[in-house]
Protein backbone atom coordinates (compact mmCIF):
# COMPACT_ATOMS: atom_id res chain seq x y z
CA UNK A 1 0.00 0.00 0.00
CA UNK A 2 2.94 2.08 0.78
CA UNK A 3 4.31 2.01 -2.36
CA UNK A 4 1.20 2.60 -4.34
CA UNK A 5 1.10 5.98 -2.68
CA UNK A 6 4.83 6.82 -2.62
CA UNK A 7 4.46 9.70 -5.01
CA UNK A 8 2.21 11.50 -7.03
CA UNK A 9 -1.20 13.09 -6.16
CA UNK A 10 -2.01 9.48 -3.99
CA UNK A 11 0.59 10.41 -1.85
CA UNK A 12 -0.54 13.82 -1.18
CA UNK A 13 -4.11 13.09 -0.09
CA UNK A 14 -2.91 10.38 1.61
CA UNK A 15 -0.68 13.20 3.88
CA UNK A 16 -2.39 14.11 7.65
CA UNK A 17 -3.43 18.03 6.64
CA UNK A 18 -4.34 17.30 2.92
CA UNK A 19 -7.94 18.02 3.45
CA UNK A 20 -7.36 21.44 5.61
CA UNK A 21 -4.88 22.93 3.21
CA UNK A 22 -7.61 21.70 0.14
CA UNK A 23 -9.83 23.66 2.26
CA UNK A 24 -7.76 26.80 2.85
CA UNK A 25 -7.35 26.88 -1.24
CA UNK A 26 -11.08 26.78 -1.60
CA UNK A 27 -11.78 29.69 0.53
CA UNK A 28 -9.03 31.58 -1.06
CA UNK A 29 -10.99 31.07 -4.34
CA UNK A 30 -13.51 32.20 -3.47
CA UNK A 31 -12.40 34.95 -0.97
CA UNK A 32 -10.27 35.95 -4.74
CA UNK A 33 -13.47 35.85 -6.46
CA UNK A 34 -15.60 37.76 -4.26
CA UNK A 35 -12.70 40.78 -4.71
CA UNK A 36 -12.70 41.07 -8.28
CA UNK A 37 -16.23 41.16 -8.31
CA UNK A 38 -16.22 43.88 -5.79
CA UNK A 39 -13.31 45.70 -7.95
CA UNK A 40 -15.56 45.32 -10.94
CA UNK A 41 -18.70 46.92 -9.54
CA UNK A 42 -16.83 50.26 -7.69
CA UNK A 43 -15.03 50.33 -11.22
CA UNK A 44 -18.57 51.68 -12.30
CA UNK A 45 -18.36 54.48 -9.61
CA UNK A 46 -14.36 55.37 -8.92
CA UNK A 47 -11.54 55.00 -10.81
CA UNK A 48 -9.63 51.73 -11.13
CA UNK A 49 -6.34 53.29 -10.49
CA UNK A 50 -7.91 54.75 -7.37
CA UNK A 51 -9.25 51.19 -6.44
CA UNK A 52 -5.93 49.55 -6.49
CA UNK A 53 -4.45 52.27 -4.24
CA UNK A 54 -7.47 51.48 -1.63
CA UNK A 55 -6.68 47.68 -1.90
CA UNK A 56 -3.03 48.18 -1.06
CA UNK A 57 -4.14 50.80 1.78
CA UNK A 58 -6.21 48.72 3.41
CA UNK A 59 -3.75 46.13 3.07
CA UNK A 60 -1.49 47.77 4.86
CA UNK A 61 -3.92 47.88 7.63
CA UNK A 62 -4.21 44.44 7.71
CA UNK A 63 -0.78 43.17 7.75
CA UNK A 64 0.57 45.99 10.04
CA UNK A 65 0.17 43.32 13.29
CA UNK A 66 3.56 42.30 10.94
CA UNK A 67 5.22 44.82 12.40
CA UNK A 68 4.89 44.26 15.90
CA UNK A 69 5.76 41.13 15.83
CA UNK A 70 8.83 41.25 13.89
CA UNK A 71 9.72 44.96 14.52
CA UNK A 72 11.48 47.36 11.94
CA UNK A 73 13.84 44.64 10.99
CA UNK A 74 10.95 43.22 8.65
CA UNK A 75 11.36 45.65 6.36
CA UNK A 76 15.82 45.33 5.69
CA UNK A 77 16.38 43.41 2.52
CA UNK A 78 19.65 41.98 1.19
CA UNK A 79 18.61 42.71 -1.89
CA UNK A 80 16.93 46.17 -2.35
CA UNK A 81 17.14 46.81 -6.39
CA UNK A 82 15.56 42.99 -7.00
CA UNK A 83 12.68 44.05 -3.75
CA UNK A 84 12.34 47.23 -5.89
CA UNK A 85 11.52 45.47 -9.21
CA UNK A 86 8.88 43.27 -7.25
CA UNK A 87 7.22 46.15 -6.35
CA UNK A 88 6.85 47.94 -9.53
CA UNK A 89 6.35 44.53 -11.00
CA UNK A 90 3.44 43.70 -8.26
CA UNK A 91 1.70 47.08 -8.79
CA UNK A 92 1.97 47.12 -12.56
CA UNK A 93 0.01 43.68 -12.52
CA UNK A 94 -2.54 44.50 -10.28
CA UNK A 95 -3.71 48.02 -12.24
CA UNK A 96 -3.61 46.31 -15.29
CA UNK A 97 -6.01 43.23 -13.91
CA UNK A 98 -8.58 45.61 -12.26
CA UNK A 99 -8.59 47.62 -15.11
CA UNK A 100 -9.15 45.04 -17.00
CA UNK A 101 -12.12 43.71 -14.79
CA UNK A 102 -13.61 47.23 -15.32
CA UNK A 103 -14.19 46.22 -19.02
CA UNK A 104 -14.37 42.32 -18.78
CA UNK A 105 -16.84 39.67 -18.13
CA UNK A 106 -15.75 38.64 -14.70
CA UNK A 107 -15.64 34.92 -15.68
CA UNK A 108 -13.59 35.80 -18.52
CA UNK A 109 -10.96 37.94 -16.97
CA UNK A 110 -10.63 35.57 -14.17
CA UNK A 111 -10.14 32.70 -17.27
CA UNK A 112 -7.30 34.81 -18.99
CA UNK A 113 -5.53 34.68 -15.48
CA UNK A 114 -5.07 30.95 -15.20
CA UNK A 115 -2.97 31.70 -17.58
CA UNK A 116 0.17 33.05 -15.21
CA UNK A 117 1.43 29.53 -13.97
CA UNK A 118 2.18 29.12 -17.98
CA UNK A 119 3.91 31.91 -18.11
CA UNK A 120 6.05 31.05 -14.52
CA UNK A 121 7.08 28.11 -16.38
CA UNK A 122 8.43 29.74 -19.15
CA UNK A 123 10.10 32.30 -17.45
CA UNK A 124 11.63 29.64 -15.32
CA UNK A 125 13.07 28.19 -18.30
CA UNK A 126 14.47 31.61 -20.20
CA UNK A 127 15.37 33.29 -16.60
CA UNK A 128 16.41 30.74 -13.96
CA UNK A 129 17.57 27.98 -16.70
CA UNK A 130 15.16 25.09 -15.13
CA UNK A 131 15.03 22.33 -17.72
CA UNK A 132 12.06 21.00 -19.33
CA UNK A 133 11.02 17.85 -21.18
CA UNK A 134 8.75 17.12 -24.05
CA UNK A 135 5.38 16.11 -21.89
CA UNK A 136 5.68 19.68 -20.16
CA UNK A 137 6.03 21.36 -22.94
CA UNK A 138 2.68 19.57 -24.99
CA UNK A 139 0.85 20.64 -21.51
CA UNK A 140 2.30 24.36 -22.18
CA UNK A 141 1.27 24.63 -25.47
CA UNK A 142 -2.21 23.44 -24.78
CA UNK A 143 -2.60 25.81 -22.28
CA UNK A 144 -1.60 28.46 -24.68
CA UNK A 145 -3.80 27.38 -27.31
CA UNK A 146 -6.83 27.34 -24.35
CA UNK A 147 -5.78 31.32 -24.13
CA UNK A 148 -6.14 31.53 -28.05
CA UNK A 149 -9.53 30.10 -27.84
CA UNK A 150 -10.63 32.56 -24.81
CA UNK A 151 -9.40 35.59 -27.22
CA UNK A 152 -9.46 34.38 -30.31
CA UNK A 153 -7.33 36.86 -32.27
CA UNK A 154 -7.47 37.17 -36.03
CA UNK A 155 -11.32 35.77 -35.79
CA UNK A 156 -12.83 38.60 -33.21
CA UNK A 157 -11.57 42.33 -31.91
CA UNK A 158 -9.62 41.48 -29.25
CA UNK A 159 -10.69 44.17 -26.75
CA UNK A 160 -8.31 46.22 -24.20
CA UNK A 161 -10.00 44.85 -21.25
CA UNK A 162 -8.92 40.79 -22.34
CA UNK A 163 -5.54 41.95 -23.16
CA UNK A 164 -4.69 43.51 -20.34
CA UNK A 165 -5.82 40.67 -18.68
CA UNK A 166 -3.62 38.77 -20.77
CA UNK A 167 -0.88 41.08 -20.48
CA UNK A 168 -0.84 41.50 -16.34
CA UNK A 169 -0.90 37.55 -16.26
CA UNK A 170 2.65 37.82 -18.14
CA UNK A 171 3.56 40.29 -15.80
CA UNK A 172 2.48 38.67 -12.73
CA UNK A 173 4.33 35.42 -13.92
CA UNK A 174 7.55 37.51 -13.80
CA UNK A 175 6.43 38.86 -9.89
CA UNK A 176 6.13 34.80 -9.10
CA UNK A 177 9.80 34.42 -10.57
CA UNK A 178 11.39 37.61 -8.77
CA UNK A 179 9.67 36.30 -5.50
CA UNK A 180 11.00 32.78 -5.94
CA UNK A 181 14.64 34.34 -6.39
CA UNK A 182 14.25 36.89 -3.11
CA UNK A 183 13.03 33.43 -1.10
CA UNK A 184 16.60 32.63 -0.93
CA UNK A 185 17.74 35.39 1.08
CA UNK A 186 14.46 37.26 2.04
CA UNK A 187 11.26 36.07 4.72
CA UNK A 188 7.73 36.24 3.34
CA UNK A 189 6.77 38.78 5.76
CA UNK A 190 9.68 41.09 4.55
CA UNK A 191 8.70 40.65 1.07
CA UNK A 192 4.68 41.29 1.74
CA UNK A 193 5.02 44.17 4.38
CA UNK A 194 7.50 46.04 2.02
CA UNK A 195 5.27 45.34 -0.98
CA UNK A 196 2.12 46.61 0.77
CA UNK A 197 4.45 49.77 1.98
CA UNK A 198 5.89 50.42 -1.15
CA UNK A 199 2.83 50.27 -3.22
CA UNK A 200 0.09 51.97 -1.48
CA UNK A 201 1.99 55.85 -2.15
CA UNK A 202 2.70 54.63 -5.60
CA UNK A 203 -0.49 53.73 -6.34
CA UNK A 204 -1.68 56.81 -4.82
CA UNK A 205 0.17 58.93 -7.10
CA UNK A 206 -0.80 56.58 -10.16
CA UNK A 207 -4.42 57.59 -8.78
CA UNK A 208 -4.26 61.31 -8.16
CA UNK A 209 -4.69 62.33 -11.47
CA UNK A 210 -8.12 61.00 -11.90
CA UNK A 211 -9.58 61.21 -7.81
CA UNK A 212 -12.83 60.81 -6.95
CA UNK A 213 -13.44 61.31 -2.91
CA UNK A 214 -15.17 57.96 -1.97
CA UNK A 215 -18.46 58.16 -0.15
CA UNK A 216 -18.68 56.09 3.17
CA UNK A 217 -20.35 53.24 1.43
CA UNK A 218 -17.64 53.01 -1.36
CA UNK A 219 -15.62 53.09 0.91
CA UNK A 220 -16.82 50.22 3.00
CA UNK A 221 -16.68 48.11 -0.21
CA UNK A 222 -13.27 49.52 -0.59
CA UNK A 223 -12.27 48.01 2.99
CA UNK A 224 -14.19 44.73 1.97
CA UNK A 225 -11.81 44.63 -0.90
CA UNK A 226 -8.53 44.70 0.90
CA UNK A 227 -9.79 42.27 3.71
CA UNK A 228 -10.16 39.81 1.00
CA UNK A 229 -7.44 40.79 -0.48
CA UNK A 230 -5.75 40.16 2.91
CA UNK A 231 -7.51 36.60 3.70
CA UNK A 232 -6.87 35.69 0.27
CA UNK A 233 -2.83 35.74 0.95
CA UNK A 234 -3.62 34.03 4.53
CA UNK A 235 -5.23 31.38 3.29
CA UNK A 236 -2.75 30.46 0.49
CA UNK A 237 -0.20 30.66 2.95
CA UNK A 238 -1.87 28.30 5.12
CA UNK A 239 -2.68 25.71 2.33
CA UNK A 240 0.89 26.32 1.33
CA UNK A 241 2.19 25.60 5.15
CA UNK A 242 -0.02 22.49 5.17
CA UNK A 243 0.30 20.50 2.01
CA UNK A 244 2.12 20.45 -0.93
CA UNK A 245 1.28 23.22 -3.74
CA UNK A 246 1.02 20.63 -6.61
CA UNK A 247 -1.89 19.55 -4.52
CA UNK A 248 -3.28 22.57 -3.36
CA UNK A 249 -2.80 24.82 -6.23
CA UNK A 250 -4.91 23.25 -8.60
CA UNK A 251 -8.07 23.79 -6.22
CA UNK A 252 -7.69 27.52 -6.81
CA UNK A 253 -9.56 27.05 -10.24
CA UNK A 254 -12.68 26.53 -8.43
CA UNK A 255 -12.35 30.58 -8.57
CA UNK A 256 -13.62 30.58 -11.93
CA UNK A 257 -17.03 28.82 -10.86
CA UNK A 258 -17.48 32.03 -7.92
CA UNK A 259 -16.53 33.73 -10.79
CA UNK A 260 -19.39 32.50 -13.30
CA UNK A 261 -22.02 32.45 -10.45
CA UNK A 262 -20.84 36.13 -9.03
CA UNK A 263 -20.98 37.30 -12.13
CA UNK A 264 -23.93 36.00 -13.46
CA UNK A 265 -25.93 36.84 -10.17
CA UNK A 266 -24.40 40.73 -9.61
CA UNK A 267 -24.19 41.52 -13.55
CA UNK A 268 -26.75 38.90 -15.32
CA UNK A 269 -23.12 37.75 -17.35
CA UNK A 270 -23.34 34.58 -19.07
CA UNK A 271 -19.64 33.07 -19.89
CA UNK A 272 -19.34 32.05 -23.79
CA UNK A 273 -18.65 29.06 -24.66
CA UNK A 274 -15.26 29.51 -25.60
CA UNK A 275 -14.61 31.20 -22.58
CA UNK A 276 -15.22 27.58 -20.94
CA UNK A 277 -13.64 25.94 -23.66
CA UNK A 278 -10.55 27.95 -23.51
CA UNK A 279 -10.51 28.02 -19.37
CA UNK A 280 -10.76 24.20 -19.14
CA UNK A 281 -7.62 24.07 -21.74
CA UNK A 282 -5.81 26.06 -19.44
CA UNK A 283 -7.03 24.34 -16.26
CA UNK A 284 -5.91 21.04 -17.69
CA UNK A 285 -2.74 22.15 -18.85
CA UNK A 286 -2.01 23.60 -15.56
CA UNK A 287 -3.21 20.65 -13.71
CA UNK A 288 -1.37 18.11 -15.61
CA UNK A 289 2.14 19.88 -15.41
CA UNK A 290 1.73 20.12 -11.54
CA UNK A 291 0.79 16.50 -11.63
CA UNK A 292 4.18 15.91 -13.56
CA UNK A 293 5.95 17.91 -11.35
CA UNK A 294 4.71 16.32 -8.36
CA UNK A 295 6.05 12.37 -10.11
CA UNK A 296 9.35 14.12 -10.69
CA UNK A 297 11.33 12.35 -7.56
CA UNK A 298 9.82 9.15 -8.47
CA UNK A 299 11.28 10.04 -12.58
CA UNK A 300 14.28 11.56 -11.73
CA UNK A 301 16.33 11.19 -7.97
CA UNK A 302 19.24 12.70 -9.87
CA UNK A 303 19.76 16.72 -8.66
CA UNK A 304 19.55 18.42 -11.63
CA UNK A 305 17.11 21.44 -11.59
CA UNK A 306 14.39 20.16 -14.09
CA UNK A 307 11.21 21.63 -14.35
CA UNK A 308 9.22 18.52 -14.65
CA UNK A 309 9.96 15.36 -16.70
Amino acid sequence: MRATIRFGWARLLAAPNASKGISYMLISALSGASMNATVRYLSAELPPFEIVFFRNFFSVLALSPLLFRYGVGVLKVSRPGLMSLRVVFDLVGMLMFFVALSLTPLAQAVAIHFSTPLFVTVLALVVLGERIRLRRIMGLLIGFVGTWVILRPGIVDVEAGPTLALVSSLIWGATIIVIKVLGRTESSASQTMIMALAATPLAFLVALPSWVMPTPTQLGWLALIGALGALGHWTVAQAMKLTEATLAAPFDFTRLLWAAVIGYAAFGEVPEGWTWLGAFMIIGSVTYIAYRESQRPAADASPRRDVGA
